[in-house]
């Protein structure tokens, strides 16, 4: 990370002030982390983006074995949890395992599904000046044929504090949000 950008550490200080602000704001001190978090006002709206993003992306086997990886759904959130995108793809080739335990994707879900390119430029769009937000960013980035800005991506899977908890290796994110939520 460069100085002076913000990842998910905040100092001492900012934590205290933001405990202090939900105290007097509510009347009551925080229980949980997610209490330092604002809530949306009347003028934020759920569905628009704002300055983060988190994008999370599905994939299903194509090719001999169902080896090769090919995008299925997007899904993109704002700050506070409002969908800006959910959205199943037709995967490029022949599916030949959809992996349905994994990402819940059906034969169902994809007959209709708009094609890579649309999503793609949708994705790309919302994505525009945006601070991005995921785990495991490299697979998702790879699957779109996208590319963002890597002082604009905040990977929970590269970030070191919560590596230490998988002892330098990548951390699941079923063990960070066990760990941290």
């Amino acid at each position: 990370e460069k100085e002076g950008e913000l990842w998910f550490e905040v100092d001492e200080q900012t934590l205290r002030r933001s405990q202090m602000e939900v105290k007097k704001a509510t009347g009551a001190a925080p229980t949980s982390i997610m209490d330092l978090f604002p809530a949306p006002t009347s003028q934020t709206h759920s569905s628009e983006a704002g300055k983060y993003v988190a994008m999370d992306c599905e994939m299903v086997g194509v090719g001999p074995d169902g080896v090769e990886s090919a995008l299925a759904r997007v899904s993109l959130v704002n700050y506070h949890g409002g969908v800006l995108l959910d959205t199943y793809v037709k995967p490029v080739g022949r599916i030949t395992d959809y992996r349905t335990h994994v990402s819940g994707v059906e034969p169902h879900h994809l007959r209709d599904a708009p094609s890579l390119q649309d999503v793609q430029q949708r994705v790309f769009d919302l994505l525009q000046g945006k601070v991005l937000v995921g785990h495991g960013l490299k697979n998702d980035f790879r699957a779109l044929l996208l590319e963002h800005p890597r002082r604009m991506v905040r990977d929970t899977s590269k970030y070191r504090p919560f590596r230490r908890i998988s002892r330098g290796k990548t951390p699941g994110l079923k063990r960070l949000v066990k760990h941290f939520l």
